[in-house]
């Protein structure tokens, strides 16, 4: 693969010390999101099964994210919200709770290219077992917020959809300032899977690794970092899953995982010499010179 002089992607295995951020504040709330899910509601109200039927369906609510495609706190805090609300207005359905589910919605975020959410989300949603989910854009301009949100079954079809200005909203002080990310998942991430250099297992090494590409969005934006990413490596070498722990803006974490997914590795052996499926926690560093 062919890269630009200007742009440097340096990849770094394993990594051996993992530290957790802050946990997500608590306590923002805002009484604009409360009419925003009633009025979800009441437009998918004829696809909705109602209060006392056999079957109940579920929901579940996504990050938020902006315009760009990126997700900041904002985004997980107004889905939060809007996840809350949805539960306290539709008894009918039963609304997934995001807390319990913040790890694989992260995931499910970082690996998805923004122009491919719908079918994303979709497919989480059938993963969880939803019958529904919920995906919002925001877009700030000046002091408002501009939100559309829209609620698809598992096939991807939209429901209903809104879009709405949010003029006086605690979110926006909130989504002005840079914060940071959510906490990075705890590793090892796989239970029962063997970890890379330890008790007895060996470090993998690559057989082919391709570097990833630098994004045209990225690369414009001088976009720079570190993209961290768990790997269960299969008794072949292969790639078997992936979990970004921690992603990057602008498309290069998507960038990340599609290169990711042609890495090769030898097998690695355990202590009585057969191959073994283990798990490894990686660094890919993205720089621009």
């Amino acid at each position: 693969m062919s890269h630009s002089n200007h742009s440097k992607v340096a990849i770094l295995i394993p990594l051996s010390l993992l530290f957790c951020l802050p946990p997500l504040a608590a306590g923002w709330s805002d009484p604009n999101v409360a009419p925003l899910a009633e009025e979800l509601l009441a437009k998918a109200a004829g696809r909705l099964t109602k209060e006392g039927d056999a079957k109940q369906q579920t929901c579940v609510v996504m990050d938020f994210i902006e315009d760009d495609g990126v997700q900041t706190r904002i985004g997980v805090e107004m889905a939060d919200d809007f996840s809350a609300s949805m539960s306290s207005l539709a008894p009918q359905l039963a609304v997934l709770n995001r807390a319990e589910h913040a790890e694989s919605l992260e995931s499910a975020r970082l690996n998805t290219p923004f122009e491919h959410r719908e079918a994303t989300a979709a497919k989480y949603a059938r993963s969880v077992g939803a019958d529904l989910v919920v995906i919002g854009q925001i877009l700030k301009e000046k002091n408002d917020l501009y939100v559309r949100i829209r609620m698809l079954n598992a096939e991807g079809e939209s429901i209903a959809e809104l879009h709405r200005i949010l003029k006086t909203t605690a979110y926006f002080a909130l989504g002005r300032d840079k914060l940071p990310p959510r906490p990075k998942l705890p590793f090892p991430y796989w239970p029962d899977v063997p970890v890379a250099g330890h008790k007895g297992f060996e470090e993998p090494k690559c057989v082919s690794c391709p570097t990833p590409a630098y994004s045209e969005a990225a690369r414009k934006a001088r976009t720079q970092g570190v993209m961290l990413v768990y790997l269960l490596i299969d008794t072949e070498g292969g790639v078997r899953d992936k979990v970004i722990a921690e992603g990057l803006p602008g498309g290069l974490a998507e960038k990340g995982v599609e290169a990711i997914e042609r890495w090769r590795f030898e097998p690695v052996h355990g202590l009585d010499g057969k191959p073994a499926t283990i798990q490894v926690a990686i660094e890919v560093n993205f720089r621009l010179l």
